[in-house]
């Protein structure tokens, strides 16, 4: 029976995903009041610490995951915790947070500059827009999830990007973080 229940597990009910997206906008809002104290000096462990303290304000039972921030060079860590380490000027910003409210997770990654973006920051920012934009574009019923990743990919690869994209494009959200669909490569769920 392995498998099992999470297949099933796959197709929400309306009342889930009304659940799901109390969530995603509990911790959204609680992204926003948190975006007031972005600024050079505080530490990753601060703003982490209150992000989660603004979502429990807000009505979550706890994050749904370990908040991650970090920022300069961490920024390319998929799973970087939180140090305490400064955020500086002139320098990206990573915060992957979400909320679990009424049993059900939500899961945001945002990225932010601290100042005024070089050219090259801009581009490669305006690709992974693009590549996002083109990810959502390609769900629609019936379409396997690699081919949802493929389109993200494709993007980059145009961009000269495509070694820089490590993990997967993206997955399911429900009871748990990490649910199925994964949107990655060789994935042949539709």
């Amino acid at each position: 029976a392995v498998g099992l229940v999470e297949e099933l597990r796959m197709v929400k009910s309306p009342a889930e995903i009304a659940l799901i997206r109390a969530s995603v906008e509990l911790a959204s809002r609680a992204f926003q009041q948190t975006l007031r104290l972005v600024r050079p000096g505080i530490t990753e462990l601060d703003l982490a610490a209150e992000l989660d303290r603004r979502m429990r304000k807000l009505g979550a039972e706890r994050p749904a995951f370990d908040t991650l921030v970090a920022c300069g060079r961490r920024t390319a860590l998929v799973h970087a915790s939180p140090t305490s380490k400064k955020l500086s000027r002139n320098g990206l910003l990573l915060i992957d947070a979400g909320a679990l409210r009424a049993g059900y997770c939500s899961d945001m990654t945002r990225t932010l500059y601290l100042g005024r973006p070089a050219a090259e920051v801009q581009r490669r920012y305006a690709a992974v827009l693009e590549a996002q934009l083109a990810a959502i574009a390609a769900v629609r019923e019936g379409v396997t999830a690699a081919s949802v990743d493929r389109a993200a990919r494709r993007v980059l690869k145009a961009h000269g990007l495509e070694a820089a994209f490590v993990h997967a494009c993206g997955h399911g959200l429900g009871l748990e973080i990490h649910e199925p669909p994964r949107l990655g490569k060789g994935q042949q769920t539709r």
